[in-house]
């Protein structure tokens, strides 16, 4: 009952990645016998999970979407990261924060505050992606026609003297840190204001929020920031296995 159980989330997860999809698509992604496939499939239409698009074609039905509005993933990314980044923030002695993309802008959902010293972030409000290193982060875990139109929306605006506003520059920025898997920010939106960011995958590899630490210092250094590296990540590892618990 449970791989069952296990098979019709496979099912599921299938349709919402590659839609429409057909029985004999989604049997082979799951794993089971088409006449497998078929019970579950017309299980799940039958609740509304499922409808038929098209005769042997499936989308994910209303059901699925009256959920996913009642239970948007903002406030759950929130809620789990809150006590992670407190202790982040402790650690490294710096602000945490929590972040997702909206269109073209940052929308931080967590600060966690560390000290006295002030950063411009706060709780809801709104940034600029591409010179703020959770924005970067954010940006290069896009699809590459994506980050092309992004691109293309410049001109980008210098806010310090440090911000990088070239399109190929920063595209650079991009591809480094999808590379190595975090990105940071010295100076580009404030002066002596340096930050480190990290994606929080899902099983998948979409990166559905990031975190990051902030930092003020009269003479900001990058090694600084890698020295808290360590404590980024393992925080990333926590909050992504609260949410996107590796299968077995």
């Amino acid at each position: 009952m449970v791989e069952l159980v296990d098979k019709a989330f496979d099912i599921l997860e299938q349709v919402a990645e590659t839609a429409p999809c057909s029985l004999s698509e989604l049997s082979e992604a799951s794993g089971v016998p088409l006449s497998t496939a078929h019970r579950i499939v017309t299980a799940l239409i039958r609740r509304g999970y499922l409808v038929a698009e098209r005769k042997g074609r499936y989308r994910l039905g209303a059901v699925w979407h009256i959920i996913a509005e009642n239970y948007p993933l903002s406030p759950l990314l929130a809620e789990i990261s809150r006590r992670p980044l407190a202790d982040l923030a402790r650690v490294t002695r710096a602000h945490a924060h929590l972040a997702v993309l909206e269109g073209d802008m940052v929308t931080y959902l967590v600060k966690q505050r560390y000290g006295q010293a002030e950063v411009h972030s706060a709780e809801q409000i709104q940034l600029e992606a591409y010179c703020t290193a959770i924005g970067k982060v954010l940006l290069a875990h896009l699809c590459p026609h994506e980050i092309e139109d992004y691109l293309a929306s410049a001109p980008f605006v210098r806010l310090t003297p440090a911000t990088i506003t070239d399109p190929d520059q920063i595209r650079t920025e991009l591809t480094l840190a999808r590379e190595r898997g975090w990105a940071t920010e010295i100076e580009e939106t404030s002066q002596g204001l340096m930050c480190l960011s990290a994606p929080i995958l899902d099983q998948r590899g979409k990166a559905r929020a990031a975190i990051s630490v902030s930092i003020v210092e009269l003479n900001p250094q990058e090694h600084a920031l890698k020295e808290r590296l360590p404590f980024l990540l393992e925080t990333r590892h926590r909050i992504e296995s609260k949410l996107f618990p590796a299968r077995t």
